[in-house]
């Protein structure tokens, strides 16, 4: 899903009388305007009967003055549902299959209600609810899919410590024409992911360091750190453990 028109500075104005409350099968017709106004894609009506009625999604709107001007949704998933071809290592393999993520299918706030600082809050909403676990599980992350050429959006997430995870090719179809895309991710509540390269070389050299000097030629375990450390040029450097004569013999 395209997620997201919004406001990409924080409030300069005077704080508005926002209200917020979850959506529901009422606001379809207003829900509709809304995205026709922020996003360039043409939502079926069965997915606002989704977002709206089915309790997997956190849909929440900002209200002003009674009327809809912003919206957040978002699916809670677990970490075996998540599109395998794009997201699905987004996490760390020692997080099980059931581990819980969070995907944000919308964001967007009304064009003359931008730059209030109504998204910052609509998502600030949705990291309450995630880290406190009250009306959801406690996710491990939070990630969402935008247009490439949509460089507001994607000021906005990375103001908001998302990083980059992966480009996709021709992911939308907008009036007939194929448009890249990006995944962003978020972790949290503890989340981490999968190491790089150059962190499982460091924590294998690291690894080694902390054996025991008795069980291995000194000599021998320095030269396998110093290979490990020197395959790849990010990879941290690790000092070579020292020979204790006190607690070994010589092999």
């Amino acid at each position: 899903m395209e997620c997201s028109t919004v406001d990409t500075t924080k409030a300069r104005f005077k704080a508005l009388p926002l209200q917020f409350r979850f959506l529901n099968t009422g606001d379809i017709e207003e829900l509709k305007l809304l995205c026709k106004s922020c996003f360039p894609l043409d939502y079926p009506h069965y997915w606002f009967t989704l977002i709206t009625s089915d309790c997997r999604f956190y849909s929440l709107a900002a209200m002003l003055n009674g009327k809809i001007v912003g919206m957040l949704v978002a699916e809670v998933k677990c970490k075996c549902q998540v599109q395998y071809e794009h997201d699905s290592d987004i996490l760390a393999s020692s997080f099980g299959p059931d581990t819980p993520v969070a995907y944000i299918l919308s964001l967007g706030v009304h064009p003359l209600y931008r730059r209030k600082g109504i998204a910052t809050e609509l998502f600030q909403k949705l990291m309450t609810e995630m880290s406190t676990g009250t009306t959801l599980v406690k996710v491990k992350a939070i990630y969402l899919h935008v247009l490439a050429t949509n460089l507001s959006a994607i000021r906005f997430y990375l103001g908001l410590n998302f990083q980059r995870w992966r480009y996709l090719k021709s992911y939308y179809v907008i009036d007939g024409q194929f448009c890249d895309g990006f995944s962003y991710v978020l972790y949290t509540n503890g989340g981490r992911p999968p190491w790089s390269y150059s962190e499982l070389i460091a924590n294998t050299a690291s690894a080694l360091q902390d054996l025991q000097p008795c069980k291995i030629t000194v000599r021998f375990m320095s030269w396998i750190i110093s290979y490990f450390t020197a395959l790849l040029p990010g990879c941290p450097k690790v000092v070579s453990p020292t020979l204790h004569k006190a607690n070994c013999r010589v092999l």
